[in-house]
């Protein structure tokens, strides 16, 4: 989980904690890359507005380290919803608008990951 606005990472956690997943956080899109390197995750979440990068920046950086196994990525923002299709459009499996709802944040995980 990557994201730069207090208390979104503790929503995550609280969301998918339960349901089994295990959930480490960065506040920065820098620190996040680096945690990808040492133990790449089975899925990034990831605010689609972080300092120094736009969406497109970060999936094209996450390609460009992983290559065709690049661990899916679901993005999220406070802009509205109809940016799902540009979410998709750059090889996210979801995109989620604020506020965030757990059920399908969930779905969205349960999703992404491979079977």
């Amino acid at each position: 989980m990557i994201d730069d606005e207090p208390g979104i990472p503790a929503y995550v956690r609280a969301s998918l904690q339960p349901e089994g997943y295990e959930v480490e956080e960065s506040s920065d899109l820098k620190e996040g890359l680096r945690l990808v390197e040492t133990r790449p995750p089975d899925l990034i979440m990831v605010d689609v507005t972080m300092p120094g990068a736009d969406a497109g920046e970060i999936l094209r950086r996450l390609r460009e380290q992983h290559g065709e196994e690049a661990p899916p990525v679901i993005l999220f923002s406070s802009v509205n919803e109809s940016d799902e299709h540009m979410a998709r459009s750059l090889g996210a499996k979801a995109y989620f608008g604020r506020p965030l709802d757990p059920r399908r944040l969930v779905e969205s995980a349960r999703e992404a990951l491979p079977i």
